[in-house]
């Protein structure tokens, strides 16, 4: 019981010096058309995850944007995007939660070291699968702020001004 305890806390403090860090880190840091954040081949723009349904159920899984709105840049989820401004900064946004959820769950194989027992191997299991849906849903939505982005990149090009796109959501 005393190993399941220390795994559990140790798993609540790293999620929340995560979260902390997360906020704190300058966004100029996380830049979205570096390698690491760009889509695969193999995920195909980000359709890949549709056949995960992520449709479904990327808007019930927990989100900060809810939990904290104080502490979250400002947007409405379905919200339209008004500047490319505001699509950078969610770009820049969807890197470091992936960025984030990615160190959490390599941080979660630490359960292994504290408890190095079989229940020590599922909960770090369990951590790393808990993590994958936020990996996924970052990877998913960040191909189409692209999209977007781009869109006004060239209206800005044009002289044009945009003040939003139809049926871009995130």
């Amino acid at each position: 019981m005393r190993e399941l305890l220390r795994c559990i806390g140790y798993l609540a403090v790293t999620g929340i010096l995560s979260f902390i860090i997360g906020r704190l880190l300058p966004k100029k840091w996380f830049d979205w058309e570096a390698a690491f954040f760009q889509c695969r081949q193999s995920e195909n723009g980000g359709r890949i995850y549709e056949r995960y349904h992520i449709r479904k159920w990327k808007d019930i899984v927990p989100d900060m944007n809810k939990i904290l709105p104080a502490l979250m840049p400002g947007r409405a989820p379905k919200a339209l995007h008004s500047s490319r401004e505001e699509v950078e900064g969610l770009l820049q946004e969807t890197c470091v939660a992936e960025v984030i959820h990615l160190a959490l769950a390599v941080a979660g194989l630490w359960c292994v070291h504290i408890w190095p027992e079989f229940p020590g191997l599922v909960l770090a299991l369990l951590n790393v699968v808990g993590n994958l849906p936020f990996i996924m849903i970052q990877r998913y939505n960040r191909p189409r702020f692209c999209k977007i982005y781009r869109r006004f990149a060239v209206e800005e090009k044009c002289g044009g001004q945009v003040s939003s796109y139809e049926g871009e959501t995130a």
